[in-house]
Parts: structure tokens; C-alpha cells; sequence
């Protein structure tokens, strides 16, 4: 108990060794080691940008995003907002028929807040020696309110205690300015990268335009905008979305 108090000791920052995930994992999109936070209205197209990256660092290269991987890690999907079924039907539709799934694990999330799972993420995070997370949706897995800063605060604690990084997949509040994620501000100073998620798309079309805005980067300078187009089609040999 007095050592837990006690906390870590000191060390020399010229003594620090390289982490395992220690930098950007796509750039500059997704970060490594530290929290990255994409939010937008529903249907905007998030989530499928959200798995996309994850199969791509899954599989090590940036065949759907069309941006390098500089690292490949083994992902876990913690979902408290679509089963694994549908992850399974969309990451088929994104890779199209035939084509192997990354070998990415999935967690349903059973209501809990992130804080209330960790030693089972830790677990799984040992056992299938996992490297990077991704949290959909945030606002599910606080145990509170979103407005909360206790929550949020608890919420960041647990990414810190399982010492990975993360895509964290946000709501934004509704009639905002777009500046911030849904909730407490905890979220956008906590957050490294924060990606504003913009989608249009018109009655009927089977395109989806989604605009990415870089709100916050604390690494290096912010990005800038950047636009995928998403076109969904069903035919005899089930769906299919493509990225460009």
C-alpha cells in the first residue's frame, strides 16, 4: 500500500527507452501510445472510417484509407454500439469478396464504463498481445454523463492504465460549432488528435462525402482538411463500400 502510494520513481529522460507504439500510426490521422478522438454527427460516416483504419493497422498497410501505415499492431474493437456481426458484414463489404479479415478482435462492451472493464481489456490486451484499441462510441462507455468531468477524467485514466493507443469514436452535440467532441472538456485536453467528421449525403445517393477537419494536434502542426467519398453497392455478390 505505502509503494502503490508512493507512486514511481524518478528516472532521466535521456534514460527512456523507445515504447512499442511510440508515434504515428497513420499521419496524420491516427496517433500511437496516446488517445485519438474522431467525432461527428450520426451518419457521418465515422465508425466505417473507424474500421477502416483498424484494418489497416491490423494488416499493416493503408490499402482502404490510401495512407501509409507506419507500424502494425494487433487491434481490439471495444463496441458498445454495433455487434459483431455488423462489423463483420461491413469489414467484408470494405475489403470485397474473398479477401481475408485482419485478424482484428472484437469486445462487446455490456453497458460498462471503459474504467469498469479494464482488467478484462488488460487481459485480452496481454494474452493477444494487442497494440492499439479502438473505442466506439465514447459517450457509451462513461458511466455517467457526458458533461461529467469526473467521468471524463476516468475514462482518460483507464486508456493511461492499459497503455495503449487509441481511436476513440465520438458524438458531437448536437447544433454545435463542430469545435468539440459531445460532453466535458476534459475530452478536447485530454484528447492528442481531435478529427472533426463532416458526411453529406443526398436522398437516395448511394455516395457519402465525408469531410475530416484536424481540431487539436499535439505533436506536430495541425492537418489539413482532408475528403473521402464513400460509395456503397449491392449486387449478387453481397455489399461492398470503397473508399477513395
Amino acid at each position: 500500500r505505502k509503494a502503490h502510494a508512493a507512486g514511481e520513481p524518478s528516472q532521466l529522460i535521456s534514460d527512456v527507452q523507445r515504447p512499442a507504439v511510440s508515434d504515428w500510426l497513420i499521419r496524420p490521422l491516427v496517433i500511437g501510445r496516446m488517445p485519438t478522438i474522431i467525432f461527428g454527427q450520426a451518419g457521418s460516416g465515422k465508425s466505417m472510417l473507424g474500421l477502416a483504419a483498424a484494418l489497416d493497422i491490423q494488416a499493416g498497410d493503408g490499402r482502404l484509407l490510401g495512407i501509409p501505415v507506419t507500424e502494425q499492431h494487433n487491434v481490439l474493437w471495444v463496441d458498445c454500439e454495433f455487434d459483431s456481426w455488423e462489423h463483420r458484414k461491413r469489414a467484408e463489404a470494405l475489403l470485397g469478396g474473398g479477401n481475408e479479415i485482419p485478424p482484428i478482435r472484437y469486445i462487446w462492451a455490456e453497458s460498462m464504463s471503459l474504467e469498469a472493464q479494464v482488467y478484462r481489456l488488460e487481459r485480452e490486451i496481454d494474452e493477444h498481445k494487442i497494440g492499439f484499441l479502438v473505442v466506439d462510441s465514447v459517450n457509451g462507455m462513461l458511466g455517467g454523463e457526458p458533461e461529467s468531468a469526473e467521468r471524463a477524467l476516468a475514462f482518460f485514466g483507464a486508456l493511461d492504465r492499459l497503455q495503449v493507443g487509441a481511436l476513440c469514436i465520438a458524438h458531437e452535440k448536437k447544433d454545435s460549432d463542430h469545435m468539440m467532441p459531445f460532453g466535458s472538456s476534459v475530452f478536447y485536453n485530454r484528447a492528442r488528435v481531435i478529427w472533426y467528421v463532416n458526411g453529406r449525403q443526398e436522398d437516395g445517393s448511394d455516395e457519402l462525402n465525408v469531410g475530416l477537419f484536424n481540431r487539436k494536434s499535439n505533436t506536430t502542426r495541425r492537418g489539413r482538411p482532408m475528403g473521402f467519398r464513400m460509395a456503397f453497392a449491392n449486387d449478387l455478390a453481397g455489399d461492398a463500400v470503397s473508399i477513395t
